[in-house]
């Protein structure tokens, strides 16, 4: 059975084929393939350092009715971070070191009390799954609903980028379990370079209806590429994207492989 993460719909529309190869890679190498090993991001960790942090508060938020003055939260980002970098992390110019990556940790959680503050939590990081068409399943692990019937993902990152299509996924998985979603939001907390002053918590909504609408349309697209890649092995049955800006092989397995000739070597 064909399964479609929510978290992989907007990497599709960057690079099909990147999506393809990290979600796919077991098929894709089981074919006579072969992709690059690549590292965590340190992007990344970060991101899921965070989202640690912020489930430790909503946690607290959801047990005791508000958020915490004291907390470990950061504690918890922290503990997360470290055991994800054990085995190798790539850096970049906004996280060049462990300390710096440290510091700007502290601060985004300490920023992601804002979340916590604003939202009453009624689900948080809970796994769905539901069937998406023939032989194919869509699964996801939602942030957050709020108790105004409201999906939110927390995202982290140097640049807000839009993510209607995954809210949309999310959407459709509650909605599948008999929950109503009537708003869409992203909370975005900004992994600022160092020295530079922590951006607070920023808030985008979407028309709930327009992110399902997007997510049916990558979610049939991821469809019909696979299928067609199965059945003649061929990795042009799913476009690549050489204009990307992680086009590159610390990002993309396929870079530069059998499977994806567009790529410099």
């Amino acid at each position: 059975m064909l399964q479609i993460r929510a978290s992989m719909l907007p990497g599709w529309g960057d690079c099909p084929r990147r999506a393809a190869a990290k979600q796919y890679r077991a098929d894709i190498e089981r074919l006579g393939f072969a992709l690059r090993q690549t590292m965590p991001t340190v992007g990344a960790a970060i991101g899921t350092a965070v989202h640690a942090g912020l489930h430790r508060l909503l946690e607290f938020k959801r047990d005791h009715g508000h958020v915490p003055e004291q907390t470990d939260a950061v504690d918890c980002a922290l503990a997360n971070f470290h055991t994800t970098v054990q085995e190798g992390v790539e850096w970049d110019e906004t996280s060049r070191t462990p300390t710096i990556a440290v510091d700007q940790i502290t601060r985004m959680t300490l920023a992601a009390k804002a979340i916590a503050e604003t939202i009453t939590p009624i689900l948080m990081e809970s796994p769905f799954q539901s069937t998406a068409g023939d032989d194919c399943e869509l699964t996801g692990t939602v942030d957050l609903v709020g108790a105004c019937q409201t999906v939110i993902d927390a995202k982290t990152g140097v640049i807000q980028r839009p993510h209607q299509a995954q809210l949309g996924a999310y959407a459709l998985l509650l909605e599948d379990h008999g929950h109503t979603i009537i708003a869409a939001k992203i909370a975005y907390i900004k992994r600022t370079a160092v020295g530079k002053p922590q951006d607070p918590v920023s808030w985008q909504s979407y028309a709930v209806m327009t992110c399902k609408r997007a997510a049916w349309s990558v979610i049939q697209d991821i469809q019909e590429r696979m299928q067609k890649f199965y059945a003649t092995s061929n990795p042009w049955q799913i476009p690549a994207n050489p204009m990307s800006m992680m086009c590159a092989g610390k990002f993309c397995p396929a870079h530069g492989t059998d499977f994806c000739e567009l790529g410099t070597r």
